[in-house]
């Protein structure tokens, strides 16, 4: 079997909201686009400095080193997320969810899960809280966006795919305390990509809240593709707009490994490893 690594080192882009609902916009019967996936990852790599690739090699291996979370830097970066958030111009569902329950967008510990998900960057933290209540509203309705969102929101449809397995969390952490996300395409059977997205965001909110350890150490993946004869373009897709909405949830992805054991598929996964960072839009 083979394994190729790739660590979640994407950063937010400053607060510019990627299309959710937008339909067509990946083509993938390019096939200089495909024969070019390895020039493309190749390029990523050589773009990073010497300290972002032992950053890299860190998050692999599970070494990394996490933010120390003394309470007075705590609450000096919750009072700069404040005005980073003011700042920001662009955010109808945040501040719908703000006139709705403010004390529920003002939660330190709702707000300190979107710091740890961007190492304490204020600007990119109050720019994941932004996109978090947009992509909330566009999922889930404006009568949800200020709760927690349980098994009664989802619909049958919903549940029948997350009851497949095919997006779920390991009952136990690595051996560096982090969570682990595994995802299988031969599982999928959701009949909308809405349905979809619903099922992953539940998972990983449920996985997230309470759990100071998870939003520490963030989520590894895990797309396990053995015995898989294809990679369906409908499930790179997918993998966009499930990439999209990962961007506006509360967590740092650590890091992701692609299993594999059929050669022919490579360059297809290869295009999923950059439609899932984002390299390929």
């Amino acid at each position: 079997m083979q394994g190729v690594d790739f660590s979640g080192r994407r950063q937010q882009n400053g607060g510019c909201k990627p299309y959710l609902c937008r339909d067509g916009d990946l083509d993938l019967s390019d096939a200089s686009a495909i024969a070019n996936t390895d020039k493309y990852l190749a390029r990523e790599l050589q773009s990073l400095s010497i300290d972002e690739l032992e950053r890299v090699y860190e998050e692999i291996h599970g070494v990394a080193k996490t933010v120390e979370e003394d309470p007075k830097f705590v609450e000096e970066k919750l009072e700069s997320l404040e005005g980073e958030l003011k700042k920001i111009k662009d955010k109808t569902a945040y501040e719908r969810a703000l006139f709705l329950s403010p004390r529920y967008v003002r939660d330190p510990l709702f707000r300190k899960m979107f710091l740890r998900a961007d190492s304490f960057d204020v600007r990119k933290a109050a720019a994941r809280m932004i996109n978090y209540f947009q992509y909330k509203m566009e999922l889930f309705g404006e009568e949800k966006l200020v709760k927690k969102i349980t098994l009664e929101d989802l619909t049958p449809d919903d549940m029948d795919e997350l009851m497949s397995g095919s997006f779920q969390f390991l009952e136990e952490k690595d051996r560096c305390g982090r969570a682990v996300c595994f995802l299988m395409q031969r599982l999928v059977r959701y009949k909308t990509w809405q349905s979809k997205l619903r099922t992953v965001w539940y998972s990983i909110m449920s996985a997230l809240e309470n759990d100071d350890e998870a939003q520490k150490n963030g989520i590894v993946n895990i797309y396990y593709s053995v015995d898989l004869g294809s990679i369906e373009p409908l499930y790179i897709d997918l993998v966009r707009r499930i990439r999209i909405i990962n961007d506006s949830l509360p967590y740092r992805n650590a890091c992701t490994h692609y299993c594999y054991n059929n050669p022919a598929i490579q360059p297809a996964l290869n295009i999923l490893q950059l439609v899932a960072e984002g390299v390929m839009e």
